[in-house]
């Protein structure tokens, strides 16, 4: 295979390549954090050591294979000689100094360290904070947390919705929303949709929609709670975190950091479904946080012609477990093509049914039964 004409390769050029590497646990780049060492080039090979901050890192096999992929993807390398080291103690705790100094100058107002790295934020003016979680993916979760939230906005309260599902998001779509988010000096400012929602979503800060984010787990929790803590939500009644499904770091770091009033499982009914949404809830037992109650989606489908309901999964009594059937279900979701039409076409706040209605009135009442007392200066509609 003939190569291309040789661009001189050096040291200067190899370090270059390497600034997009990221210390998959600290988040910075392995250049930055003055990883890189005895870097040399011997025509179209390269050699390199890079030192691990800590010895025997768990990640320490990303890394190389990070590495390895930059180099190699440049038609100029053919090989990469790569030895992992570590720092030597004194590096590490200059390292654990600077880190330290960094996070305490972009403490984000008004939170409390509680890992390094990891903050508690406050309510912000937010009246009540709802996470909307299922254990696996399909369910449905983030068309329930729009119809929600387009629900709570037709009854004039104050809504955000912030879409969490880094890797795919969906919620500027099924909502309608195009461009990308504002910004001042430290905060995003968010989208609003037709009905008056307020939304942050990586959607709105990609530059194209259709971008991949391609992210390693500690990237993306520490997105999610950026984009809660740093987003000028002003004051609202309602925000809605729709979650990724799973059971994973980006739901425990926001079951740590964001200050949720409780969370709704949602789930479809059959047997797979409701097994890993009890993954889901002894998360939230572990981490005490309360849990609203149960929505089951695609519960069943009305017939178009006679309005008979027509079951869709089978319904076996000996799935549901002592710990599912502790759950207060909230509401029963049909199956409706409408629903799929408005989201593909952005119109979803049209959506509108009384299933979704005695939903929402039957969340609303219990987050006042779990938080009687305003926790904010808002008033609530009607004065509740």
């Amino acid at each position: 295979m003939q190569r291309k004409e040789s661009i001189l390769l050096d040291k200067e050029k190899i370090i270059e390549l390497l600034k997009p590497v990221r210390d998959p646990e600290i988040g910075l780049s392995i250049v930055e954090l003055n990883m890189v060492r005895n870097v040399a080039v011997s025509g179209s090979g390269v050699s390199l050591e890079v030192a691990l901050t800590v010895q025997g890192c768990p990640l320490q096999k990303t890394i190389e294979s990070d590495v390895r992929t930059i180099l190699l993807s440049n038609p100029e390398i053919e090989t990469v000689d790569l030895k992992l080291g570590v720092m030597s103690k004194e590096e590490q705790t200059a390292l654990s100094e600077e880190l330290r100094r960094r996070r305490e100058e972009n403490k984000p107002k008004g939170a409390t360290e509680i890992a390094p790295g990891i903050y508690r934020y406050g309510k912000m003016g937010i009246q009540h904070i709802i996470g909307v979680v299922s254990g696996k993916g399909g369910v449905g979760k983030s068309l329930t947390t729009a119809v929600i939230a387009s629900e709570l906005a037709k009854q004039g309260f104050r809504v955000g919705i912030l879409d969490a599902d880094i890797t795919g998001p969906s919620m500027a779509k099924i909502l309608g929303v195009e461009g990308r988010a504002g910004a001042n000096d430290k905060m995003l400012i968010p989208a609003t949709t037709r009905a008056g929602i307020k939304m942050i979503s990586m959607n709105l800060i990609l530059e194209k929609q259709t971008q991949a984010v391609v992210w390693r787990g500690p990237l993306v929790t520490r997105a999610i709670v950026q984009m809660y803590g740093q987003t000028e939500w002003g004051d609202l009644h309602f925000l809605l975190l729709d979650l990724p499904p799973g059971t994973s770091d980006a739901q425990l770091t926001v079951f740590q950091s964001v200050p949720l009033d409780g969370i709704l499982m949602v789930t479809t009914p059959q047997s797979l479904a409701h097994m890993i949404v009890e993954k889901a809830l002894d998360m939230a037992k572990v981490t005490k946080v309360p849990v609203i109650g149960l929505v089951e989606n695609m519960s069943y489908l009305k017939c178009p012609h006679c309005g008979e309901r027509i079951e869709l999964y089978p319904r076996d009594a000996g799935a549901e477990t002592e710990m599912l059937r502790s759950l207060e279900k909230l509401g029963e979701l049909p199956f409706d093509p409408e629903i799929a039409r408005l989201a593909d076409s952005g119109e979803l706040e049209k959506y509108s049914s009384d299933e979704i209605s005695a939903l929402v009135s039957n969340v609303r009442k219990k987050m006042l039964s779990m938080t009687p007392v305003s926790v904010s200066p808002i008033a609530w509609k009607g004065g509740e």
